[in-house]
């Protein structure tokens, strides 16, 4: 065992060894301190015309501030997805929240707010984002990939499958706690610079 180790042993573990072998090139990053980045996604019932969207705020630690989780009617994923950015917007305005970054994993919906896309059936819901948000001091809108988003995406499918409790933002889930405390872990690991406490920020340890 001791021949197996020494022979097999690289040294201690390096940020390009977890962005390779972890593949977490993509995962949720911290914004910058003073940022607020804001997460959304959406999942969307053919069947029933119907939608749930998820909205996730976290700071430069990764600690959970604030989230919204719908449902909604919906003519298609796309409607469904951009109702989901307009939420978010919608509540970084009442919150007051002037320096928010917003992400979505829709590639699309992202260019049509930064109007480099025309997609008809979303105009209206555009239009609505981008006047809401024309006040914000913010990165603008961003797309990530779907590691990048996960939260959103987990909240989302929780919501419509009604197993989201009312308080899980103040009081997460084990399962969610579980992907914040990872994502504050990466975080962490990828930006030493930045101190985080895992004993607070709605990451206690998973039971």
């Amino acid at each position: 065992m001791q021949e197996f180790y020494q022979a097999n042993y690289t040294g201690p573990p390096t940020r390009e060894n977890v962005l390779n072998t972890w593949g977490i090139a993509a995962h949720w990053k911290f914004p910058p301190s003073g940022v607020l980045k804001c997460n959304v996604d959406a999942t969307w019932n053919e069947a029933k015309s119907t939608g749930a969207c998820a909205v996730v705020v976290r700071d430069h630690t990764g600690a959970l501030l604030s989230g919204s989780a719908k449902l909604l009617p919906a003519s298609s994923p796309m409607v469904v997805e951009a109702c989901a950015l307009r939420k978010a917007i919608l509540l970084a305005y009442n919150l007051d929240i002037q320096r928010v970054a917003f992400k979505s994993d829709n590639l699309f919906l992202i260019e049509a707010c930064r109007k480099e896309r025309v997609i008809g059936e979303i105009e209206l819901i555009i239009a609505d984002i981008l006047t809401i948000g024309a006040g914000f001091i913010h990165p603008g809108f961003s797309w990530t990939q779907r590691n990048g988003n996960e939260v959103a995406h987990f909240v989302a499918r929780a919501r419509s499958r009604d197993n989201l409790p009312m308080s899980w933002v103040a009081c997460p889930p084990p399962w969610l706690r579980s992907f914040l405390l990872h994502d504050a872990k990466v975080g962490a690991f990828l930006n030493p610079q930045v101190a985080v406490d895992f004993g607070t920020h709605n990451l206690p340890p998973v039971t």
